[in-house]
């Protein structure tokens, strides 16, 4: 995929990267706190203001979460830009988001977060790459 970027396409896109970083860090300090509902919740906006980062480069944005999540599947995960095993993972902390923040009793486990966070930090070092290669 070929961008036309700008510094402010870069200026936003680094902004939300380093929003991703602090949410993953959020997480891993809940993690350590056996807060996995909150852990699990700062994974998946670490996962949401990446894929924000990224559609930043093409001045893309949407106001549902779901919209921002079906572009980046379709444009990125789809055309293997990015893995596929990376819609899985970012619809799996979607749903878990989802469903500890809507739903009574969604009980979510020390192994499902750490899974979670495993795959939180292989997707964003994945992201960081590509998004580092577009600065330039």
């Amino acid at each position: 995929m070929t961008l036309n970027i700008n510094a402010k396409e870069v200026s936003l896109s680094k902004y939300r990267l380093e929003r991703s970083k602090q949410s993953l860090e959020a997480a891993k300090s809940s993690k350590d706190n056996n807060d996995w509902f909150t852990s699990n919740n700062r994974l998946y906006y670490a996962i949401f203001h990446a894929i924000r980062a990224v559609l930043a480069l093409e001045k893309i944005d949407f106001k549902k979460h779901s919209a921002v999540i079906s572009y980046f599947n379709k444009n990125y995960i789809l055309t293997n830009i990015f893995d596929k095993s990376y819609g899985k993972v970012v619809n799996n902390a979607y749903e878990i988001r989802q469903k500890s923040d809507y739903e009574d009793f969604y009980v979510i486990d020390k192994i499902k977060t750490e899974d979670l966070l495993k795959n939180t930090e292989k997707f964003l070092a994945d992201i960081d790459t590509y998004l580092q290669s577009k600065y330039k």
